[in-house]
């Protein structure tokens, strides 16, 4: 197990023992701030950095299936997947992200509509973007919930091959981002590469150093 798993672990059992109405509201927060950085930021420009959510987007362009009905299905299929696998109690800290994650991006989605950021450097809307969604993730995280998606997979890779939940990440978003390449550009790929890289260290930041207090204050 790395260093940085070990660390995770830690603070996802230290926030177990706190109050589970805190814990849920954050999770919330979390997954609405992800939510609203993924529609506004990555998806009108086809920045594919991984997850369901970034997936969805490579079989938007084929197969014109809606975000946030595509993160759905998939996220309920490795849910299935993850019950037989995985076992029950990681089911159901992950049952309550597979519903919201697509309801938030669906809700989200009309702030497409609000801000244009067409004319905006490409480099500040991922610079901004990674920022936002780091944010989110080091929320949902530090909650002890999950959002499930691509998260199963790497839980399963740990679980079974022993591969750590930082380099299962990195191979498995590493592909998808490879493909989007082919098929978005090699610019949108190389953008994806920064993005996922300034949230990784927004998402370490938050988890890991932040208190609960100041995450609260960054968002209010």
């Amino acid at each position: 197990m790395e260093k940085r798993d070990v660390r995770i672990e830690e603070v996802i059992n230290a926030l177990n023992a706190r109050n589970r109405s805190e814990r849920i509201a954050i999770f919330i927060w979390g997954v609405l701030v992800y939510a609203i950085s993924f529609s506004i930021f990555f998806s009108p420009k086809n920045i594919v950095t991984g997850g369901t959510a970034g997936l969805s987007l490579i079989v938007d362009k084929f197969l014109k299936i809606d975000t946030s009905v595509f993160v759905f299905f998939a996220s309920f299929t490795l849910l299935v997947i993850g019950y037989f696998l995985l076992g029950k109690k990681n089911t159901i800290k992950t049952i309550f992200g597979v519903i919201l994650l697509p309801i938030f991006l669906e809700f989200s989605s009309v702030f497409q509509v609000l801000f244009h950021l067409e004319a905006s450097s490409l480099f500040l809307t991922i610079f901004f973007g990674g920022i936002m969604m780091g944010l989110g993730n080091g929320m949902i995280i530090r909650s002890g919930f999950s959002v499930g998606g691509f998260q199963t997979i790497y839980q399963i890779l740990y679980k079974y091959f022993g591969i750590s939940i930082g380099k299962s990440t990195l191979w498995v978003n590493g592909v998808l981002i490879f493909i989007s390449g082919m098929i978005f550009g090699v610019s949108n790929a190389l953008y994806a590469i920064i993005g996922l890289y300034i949230s990784s260290i927004v998402t370490d930041r938050v988890m890991l150093e932040s208190s609960i207090t100041k995450t609260f204050f960054i968002i209010t």
